[in-house]
């Protein structure tokens, strides 16, 4: 037999769980790689006291299990000694992109090789991706730093045309991290460069689909909705063509969002019906909860009050569920106006009220705001008139410390001068309401904190 591991091998591998099988010794994944190779329990028992540290008592092996003797420790610690080589590398990705904050590419020039080869490439396209919720400054640091690595492979090794696809996903990803961080003309810039990219690579499919997926993120964020949903067509039809259900489930969902946002409520509901229809809910149960608040919010806008109240009971949220706690807050928002559509003015209260006290609590006061607001309508629905105007007076002090735009602020304040000429209506609220939802959604107009 040859390639047997090194002492020291063993002892790296003692009681150590076995990257990939999470809460499992490597002995206890090597015994049943051997059974399952094997088929008896002698194999098993002439290798667990290798693993052990112990000299196994001569044996004389037949071929056939001498043979499976060897593919079992060639499979184990194969598996071992590449995990162990993927984590140190990461580790210097994470070393590199420290470097690259503080000092920028020359912080790199003495550490050449934790920024080399298709390992970094990959590390930071995942890091980019992981970084989306958390911290996006962080995220265009990885993207940039992907597309240098891209720069820097081998045309000799991959070829021009796939080096042209690697650059091409960098820069898509680098296009989407400054789309995330609201840099949306380097977005735009960088996704240009995306498309020539392409267009030198090879074609592939699937890279395409992302590249429209990135630019029809961004057209929605420029609120050129119809322009995003064309986009999406494209992606689609790339989806469909391979047989992948889910992730043409997934691209009709992003239509039906866009659609709604576009104005055209009922189309939105039609397309994220038909985007559930498709998806796997195992495969992603955030993207279906996510699908269901949104065809809720525009069964709501349509006024199909009863089917949106209806459809959020049929998927009760957890905020595992949903994605964390601020999805579940935003979801009881909307069961709240349901509520309070329905005439259901206690319970909608109630509800409202816990969910300003969470926006509150998590440092989110523009939205507790607009909870508070909401709370209003309720209140002038039952005629409360002074406790409806408190609340606005609260939500008009929020405001104006967050330096919201002048338009929005100046319909608040005439909203105040409306109550205190009793001639305040339930209309007027849902008006500013509305401009202040627009202005959020709006980075060119978002407020910013004194």
């Amino acid at each position: 037999m040859s390639n047997h591991p090194t002492e020291l091998e063993l002892k790296e591998s003692r009681g150590e769980s076995l990257p990939g099988f999470p809460g499992m010794e490597t002995r206890s994944v090597a015994d049943q790689l051997l059974r399952a190779q094997a088929g008896g329990t002698g194999a098993a028992r002439l290798f667990s006291p290798l693993l052990l540290g112990k000299p196994p008592e001569p044996v004389d092996l037949s071929p056939e299990l001498d043979a499976a003797y060897e593919v079992v420790l060639d499979r184990v610690f194969t598996t071992v000694l590449e995990r162990r080589r993927v984590l140190r590398e990461r580790c210097g990705i994470e070393r590199a992109l420290a470097l690259y904050a503080l000092e920028g590419i020359s912080g790199l020039s003495d550490n050449p090789e934790l920024m080399r080869g298709l390992t970094a490439y990959r590390s930071l396209l995942e890091i980019c991706q992981e970084l989306r919720y958390e911290d996006p400054k962080r995220m265009v640091d990885a993207g940039s730093l992907a597309v240098y690595v891209a720069g820097r492979l081998s045309a000799r090794r991959y070829g021009a045309r796939r080096i042209a696809d690697f650059k091409c996903r960098a820069l898509i990803e680098l296009s989407n991290a400054y789309r995330v961080a609201d840099r949306l003309d380097e977005a735009e810039t960088t996704l240009g460069e995306a498309s020539a990219a392409f267009a030198a690579g090879t074609g592939d499919d699937l890279l395409k689909a992302r590249l429209y997926d990135v630019r029809a993120s961004l057209l929605a964020d420029r609120r050129s909705f119809a322009a995003a949903g064309e986009a999406l067509d494209a992606v689609y039809a790339i989806y469909a063509q391979r047989g992948d259900r889910h992730l043409a489930g997934r691209t009709l969902i992003s239509k039906g969002i866009y659609a709604g946002y576009g104005g055209a409520s009922e189309e939105a509901i039609h397309l994220l019906q038909e985007g559930l229809g498709l998806v796997d809910a195992e495969r992603d149960p955030g993207l279906v909860y996510g699908a269901v608040h949104n065809q809720a919010h525009f069964l709501l806008t349509c006024g199909r009050l009863r089917e949106a109240r209806a459809l959020l009971r049929r998927y009760p949220a957890t905020a595992e569920a949903v994605g964390g706690r601020l999805n579940l807050l935003k979801i009881r928002w909307l069961a709240a106006q349901i509520d309070a559509g329905l005439g259901d003015f206690e319970r909608a209260a109630q509800e409202l009220q816990k969910v300003k006290q969470g926006f509150e609590e998590d440092g989110l006061y523009y939205k507790a705001a607009l909870v508070s607001l909401e709370m209003a309508t309720v209140w002038m629905s039952q005629s409360r008139l002074e406790e409806a105007r408190a609340l606005v007076v609260e939500a008009l002090g929020v405001f104006k410390s967050l330096r919201i735009e002048r338009e929005a602020l100046g319909s608040l304040l005439l909203l105040d001068r409306a109550f205190e000429a009793q001639a305040a209506t339930r209309a007027m609220v849902e008006g500013v309401i509305e401009l202040l939802k627009r202005a959020e959604d709006d980075p060119a107009r978002a407020p910013t904190p004194l």
